[in-house]
């Protein structure tokens, strides 16, 4: 039986490597000139409710014991595919913020050398973010066994994604028209598209 803290420590680890991937894109990003921004109440308060739900639940399950009466019991090779799955959730989210470099914002923003980017993760998937997300929160409730993380981490990502993933794509639309339209058919939102 592999040690409790074991699950904990690799959890850490890969969440603190995914703050630092997205580091140094989110600061150059921040440098760069604003042509549009949906930065209002709507977009800070869904990202808020994604980064408390999504994130907190673990956070007070490695350093504490007040979700303890949420916790289930799965076996070993569940909780080892989960952690395989959460690796590979964050290498995949820091595939897509290596691949955006600094065409990756927090809100929703389109800055004056906005790049339509079509390559790596974004060749099959309009936005792969959402997956990787998708999967973090999925996999980090098999890594960390508790009804709370998994329920928590699911509806985050469902209020996040359903509250922000029209508006992401109108905005788009509307800066690279034609160009964007013809990627929607080449690609799925959050799954590549499957093919007729």
């Amino acid at each position: 039986m592999i040690p409790e803290l074991i699950y904990k420590i690799i959890y850490l680890v890969f969440y603190v490597g995914a703050a630092i991937i997205k580091s140094p894109y989110a600061h150059k990003a921040k440098k760069m000139k604003i042509k549009f921004s949906r930065g209002n109440v709507k977009e800070y308060s869904l990202a808020a409710i994604m980064g408390i739900l999504l994130m907190l639940p673990p956070l007070i399950y490695i350093f504490s014991s007040w979700i303890n009466r949420f916790n289930l019991i799965f076996p070993d090779w569940l909780r080892i595919i989960g952690t395989i799955g959460f690796i590979g959730a964050i290498v995949f989210y820091g595939w897509t913020h290596i691949t955006l470099k600094t065409n990756w914002f927090p809100v929703l923003e389109i800055k004056e050398k906005q790049q339509l980017i079509t390559s790596g993760p974004y060749k099959r998937i309009r936005h792969p973010m959402y997956t990787s997300t998708l999967f973090w929160a999925v996999f980090q409730g098999l890594v960390l066994p508790n009804s709370l993380i998994i329920i928590a981490g699911m509806l985050g990502f469902i209020i996040f994604y359903s509250g922000r993933v029209g508006d992401e794509e109108k905005l788009m639309l509307k800066q690279f028209g034609k160009k964007y339209q013809d990627y929607m058919k080449k690609t799925g939102r959050i799954f590549p598209k499957l093919k007729k």
